[in-house]
């Protein structure tokens, strides 16, 4: 059978023929005069040095006013001495088109002061005065180093003696590894130490030839650079909600496997839930809700200007291995990504700062910046190592002898009758031995290893970065381990003085190991009192069961190989003072090589209770996907003497995605050890093939605008024609409009000095959805054979009228900082509605189909965040900060189809599974409310009684069984009766509020970080606790199943619990979704305490080679406080369904790890 589809020719002609011949011809008129421009530009002669050019105009000016408008237009940083200012004399200037150098000999030509440049700052000094003036004899070295312990490069180091600054030549500036040596006066005098990022320290000498000292940052980070859509913005500046983590937080974090991870707790409005403790495995990520029921929520990711979807190249056709590494979410886009690499990551929330990434937004857009190199001069080499040690977490399960008196007791509280249930009352089905499968299972304590190096230089032409990293995980139960190799080179070259080109490549390969043990079920549920083998070594079943053995069920081997490169070119001109026009190329190929063998002792090999053991099963598929970007944007920044700011950006796209995906499988082999590739497979040999390709043209635009620096509005606007729609409904627009009002520049607020900033912002704009199929509205056709002959046969029933899903978003916020940036943070209220949500509609019976899709819904996420920094102390080399955040959204089904609504209860039930009812949040837990346990004969027959055929439930029921709640019969009001009515909403899987907060002390060379996570209010359905307290006995796999050690506390006559009666068969029904299995999931956990030294730099400075060196231990996943008693509260059904979120199956919980590492710099 082979799925065969439209080529990428046919998609640009529907969306060239859609767009009425308008928006592409214009497009590829765009891309040719861009090549034809940086052609020219190319062949450009390089102009001097420092060629910013600007006008000024000034009359009887001090110099701090000339100098404040110089950095103003040219982008450049001053550092002045005020009282080396007051030297100077006012000054009537007149400059017209000049460089900064032009400026500022003009400038000082007959003042007291003269000047360097050292890369993009200007040191205004003295006039170098008479040797005779000032008579030196000493030299002082030393090394300055930030809080972390890590060398400062650019500081400025000057002399003051007398209450004065000496001139020119007592100044000096650090090195790259923060080293410096200047020559000082004998007498005492003070050496003063500046730098833009950190505060001025001034240290007296006291006769002392070595000082060294540690700065301390700069509290106030309102000119912070933050990264957003398409470019950078200071963040007093921005409209949107963003949320930023930086290089030094990252810093504060332990390796780490997974990126995502580094995400939990740290940003407001983004729920992190590492799903299980698979290694490899996927993290689920939600930014302010889920709205979409059948695309992906999860967020759009761009890795250095190159977007990554969380999309699978495996197809859900299925079968059990494909379905199986859906759920688990074992193809995460970023699994691929070493996370040692990443230099900062902002996250954008509100429509201001995403839509202008139209189409793919409406699940925010986490933005990923990786390491560059800088214009140091000589190569920086760093080298990291750690090794981590995982804790496994096993819950308790049964021994031999408890399974024997448990499993006694139900057969004979049961009146059934059966050859299981008789061997179990006379005993002959017990076994003899005592089997701890955990351990059997190889459920052990596992080992992560991590090393990465890394080399960055450059000069004022080139720089460059390069990095090498090594990932081995080893999961805690045997047969699970994840292997990943990274590469990223990255280099950039100033060809001219306007005109910068460079290179960027991520290529990593991983290797990932897993077994269907990664769901621990099967590890508890097998009976302990059979031995792993038989006598003639082969594995042991147990009778009137079709359970595997957990031990053979380790030997079930899933290989999953993937390859991936994200690589970029781009070329980047400056011309006419205030554009930049840049071009980029990238490619983002990923191939997937997997394979699975079952032996014949496992159910999937074959294996029969009767029969005994089969003939083994194999599967291998392949998977490619290739993404191929073209992105040109112009930007525009100029600002009008002191009131207007003008900045923008506008660009077009292109994106062309293929994906193809080949799976072949087989049966019938000789042996299980050797030999088992298809090849030799000798039966029920299949072949199929999956593939797709779709299109995406874009053209988008921003600008911003800034009035006397406390007025800021914004707008952007994006237009998105894809293949993945209709002819009808291809192209679509998505506008934003933001504005902000600095109120703390308001001359009214003079008087609170203490205030540094506040802004209050707010934005309204529209993203779309498109993460999902791309042929979802075609009409699809498959190969088959009809009498011997072959033919085709409809596969899909198309809906040509499928439109865009989109999400309209308003959000008000407001910005603080107070106390010279001791306390900041932020406030947001946001309210996002999603229409035209895709669903499942039925569709009449003479089409040949039940259902197919359609847009039918709307869901709506209202919410609120606050985001809380401090300082709290400083005294010294003491310093303690904190960090707090809290979320808080609400979800809600507005409208949908009624085509699965039962009308009666207002449940509806999609295909796929999950229950919905309108004007409830999406995922709830429908079922029965359990009012406790029935504790009595006399209180039964009160519950008969009141039932009009004189049973209240099941004709078995009885003391010991769940009381069930009647809620409502056939006329809408309770009748003593329990049905199908009584069902009702039982539980949200979703957190009332959800945050993190973090402490970190930090004294000298010590740094000590505690990171928690949080949910509040959220209700986890634990279907394990069910399938472990029950006897049903209705299907092969529950004959005979061990149970957790719970059920040890079950109910009896002689002592009453709050825990159903063990009794075979369920007469009661107790098995079913109720209440009695919902659980509060909130919880508090320590996620991550980190400990780190860094050695003195008196000490290493002996070494003559290292720069820095760091020591550090860390703990995640430490303290976990809860009230839910299963084995892990952050628990999910599937990586990416969001209407089964919340239910506990007993998958692989997340382990305890303890790290232990070194980084080292030279």
């Amino acid at each position: 059978m082979r799925f065969k589809f439209m080529y990428f020719n046919y998609v640009m002609k529907r969306l060239r023929a859609s767009a009425g011949g308008h928006y592409f011809p214009l497009f590829m008129r765009l891309q040719l005069t861009i090549i034809g421009f940086l052609l020219v530009v190319s062949q450009a002669i390089a102009l001097p040095g420092f060629a910013q050019r600007f006008t000024l105009s000034k009359k009887n000016a001090s110099l701090e006013e000339v100098f404040a408008e110089m950095r103003k237009q040219s982008g450049y940083d001053f550092i002045v001495d005020g009282q080396l200012l007051r030297k100077g004399h006012p000054v009537d200037v007149h400059l017209v088109d000049v460089t900064v150098t032009e400026a500022l000999d003009k400038l000082l030509s007959d003042q007291p002061l003269t000047y360097t440049i050292h890369d993009n700052t200007v040191v205004i000094k003295a006039r170098e005065i008479s040797k005779t003036t000032v008579r030196l004899q000493t030299t002082v070295t030393g090394q300055v180093t930030d809080a972390a312990g890590n060398p400062i490069n650019g500081v400025s180091i000057a002399v003051k003696t007398g209450g004065k600054t000496i001139g020119v030549q007592q100044q000096a500036f650090t090195a790259e590894n923060g080293s410096y040596s200047i020559r000082v006066p004998a007498e005492n005098a003070i050496l003063v130490f500046s730098h833009l990022a950190f505060t001025t320290a001034e240290v007296p000498i006291n006769g002392r030839a070595q000082i060294n000292i540690s700065l301390q940052e700069r509290s106030n980070e309102l000119d912070e650079t933050v990264v957003i859509a398409y470019g950078s913005q200071r963040r007093k500046n921005i409209t949107g909600s963003v949320a930023t983590i930086s290089a030094d937080q990252l810093q504060d974090l332990p390796p780490v496997v997974n990126l995502e991870e580094s995400l939990k707790g740290f940003a407001a409005g983004v729920m992190v839930q590492q799903e299980n403790g698979q290694p490899g495995a996927a993290t689920r990520v939600r930014i302010r809700g889920s709205a979409s029921l059948l695309g992906s929520n999860q967020p759009l990711y761009v890795v250095d200007g190159v977007p990554v979807l969380a999309e699978s190249n495996i197809p859900d056709d299925g079968s059990a291995r494909n379905t199986e590494m859906l759920n688990l979410g074992l193809n995460s886009p970023l699994n691929n990504l070493n996370p040692a690499d990443i230099e900062s990551i902002s996250v954008l929330k509100d429509a201001s700062a995403t839509a202008i990434y139209g189409s793919r937004a409406a699940g925010g857009v986490v933005i990923i910046t990786t390491k560059s190199g800088s214009a140091a001069g000589k190569p920086v080499f760093q080298f990291n190592s750690s090794l981590a040690i995982q804790q496994a977490q096993v819950a308790d399960a049964l021994n031999a002898n408890q399974f024997r008196d448990i499993w006694t007791e139900a057969a004979n509280n049961s009146t059934l009758n059966n050859p299981f249930i008789n061997s179990v009352r006379d005993g002959s089905y017990f076994g003899t031995a005592n089997t701890d499968w955990a351990k059997e299972a190889g459920v052990n304590n596992a080992v992560t290893r991590q090393v990465n190096f890394s080399a960055s230089g450059g000069n004022e032409r080139l720089r460059y970065f390069t990095s090498l990293g090594y990932t081995g995980n080893d999961g805690v139960i045997r047969n699970s381990a994840f292997d990943r190799y990274n590469l990223l080179s990255k280099i950039e070259i100033s060809a001219t003085d306007f005109l910068k080109i460079g290179a960027n490549i991520n290529l990593s390969t991983s290797d990932q190991l897993s077994t269907p043990g990664a769901s621990l079920s099967n590890i508890y549920t097998y009976r302990p009192d059979i031995p792993v083998y038989n006598p003639d070594g082969s594995f042991t079943y147990s009778p009137f069961s079709s359970q595997e053995n957990p031990v053979a069920r380790t030997n079930i081997l899933n290989t999953n190989q993937t390859n991936l490169l994200v690589g970029s070119i781009f070329a980047e001109a400056n011309f006419a003072r205030y554009f930049v026009l840049r071009s980029a190329l990238s490619i983002n190929y990923n191939n997937g090589n997997q394979r699975s063998y079952y032996p014949g002792y496992t159910n999937l090999g074959g294996y029969h209770m009767t029969n005994g053991p089969g003939d083994g099963y194999a599967q291998e598929s392949s998977s490619r996907g290739i993404s191929r970007l073209w992105e040109n944007t112009l930007n525009y920044n100029q600002r009008f003497s002191d009131i207007h700011h003008v900045d923008g950006v506008v660009g077009a796209s292109w994106q062309g995605d293929s994906n193809s995906y080949l799976k072949a499988s087989g049966r019938g082999f000789a042996q299980d050890e050797i030999l088992t590739n298809l090849s030799s497979a000798t039966r029920d040999l299949w072949i199929g093939s999956h593939e797709t390709q779709w299109g995406l043209i874009s053209f988008f635009g921003r600008a911003n605008y800034t009035l006397l620096d406390r007025y800021l509005f914004t707008a952007s606007a994006r237009t998105d024609g894809s293949s993945k729609f209709g002819t009808n409904n291809q192209w679509a627009f998505f506008p934003t409009f933001a504005a902000g009002w600095r109120i703390s520049e308001e001359p009214f607020m003079q008087w609170a000095g203490f205030v540094q900033e506040l802004k209050l912002r707010a934005s309204w704009g529209l993203t779309g959805q498109q993460n999902f199929g791309p042929y979802q509205w075609r009409a699809l056709y498959e190969a088959n054979n009809y009498d011997g002959r072959p033919g085709y046969s409809q596969l899909q029933l198309g809906n040509a009228g499928l439109r865009w899903e989109v999400t309209p978003q308003t959000d008000i916020g407001l910005d603080f900082s107070l106390f010279n940036g001791r306390l900041s943070g932020a406030v947001d209220y946001y309210d996002r509605l999603t229409r035209d949500a895709l669903f499942h509609m039925q569709t009449p019976l003479s089409t040949g189909f039940t259902t197919t899709i359609a847009n039918l819904g709307s869901v709506r996420n209202r919410g609120i965040e606050l985001t809380i920094e401090g300082d709290l102390i400083r005294r010294g080399d003491f310093t303690w900060s904190m960090m707090v955040n809290a979320s808080r959204n609400r979800n809600r089904l507005e409208t949908l189809n009624e085509d699965f609504l039962n009308s009666t209860t207002g449940i509806i039930s999609p295909p796929g599974g999950g229950s919905l009812r309108l004007n409830q949040p999406l995922g709830l837990h429908f079922g029965y409310v359990a009012d406790g346990i029935i504790q009595s004969q006399e209180q039964l027959d009160q519950l008969n009684a009141q039932a009009h055929d004189g049973i209240y439930h099941q004709p078995g029921t009885a003391p010991g069984d769940i009381l069930f709640r009647d809620i409502t019969g056939p006329n809408g009001v309770p009748d003593g009766k329990i049905t199908s009515l009584d069902q009702t909403v039982i539980g949200n899987p979703m957190p009332n509020i959800w945050g993190g907060f973090s402490s970190t002390f930090r004294y000298k060379g010590l740094r000590l970080t505690a990171m928690f996570n949080y949910t509040v209010g959220n209700d986890i359905l634990w279907v394990s606790q069910s399938q472990s307290i029950n006897f049903v006995g209705t299907t092969l796999p529950s004959y005979g199943e061990n149970k957790l050690a719970m059920v040890m506390d079950r109910w009896t006559p002689e002592r009453p619990t709050d825990q159903p009666r063990a009794v075979y068969g369920d007469p009661n029904r107790n098995y079913l979704t109720s209440s009695y299995y919902v659980h509060d999931g909130s919880f508090l956990r320590l996620n991550n305490l980190y400990l780190e030294y860094n050695l003195p730099q008196n000490l290493l400075s002996r070494t003559n080679f290292f720069n820095n060196i760091q020591l550090f231990g860390s703990a995640r996943n430490l303290l976990t406080i809860t009230k839910y008693p299963g084995a892990d509260p952050e628990v999910s059904h599937m990586f990416n369904n969001d209407l089964n979120a919340g239910r506990d199956l007993g998958y692989f919980p997340v382990a305890k790890t303890f790290t232990f590492g070194i980084r080292a710099g030279f």
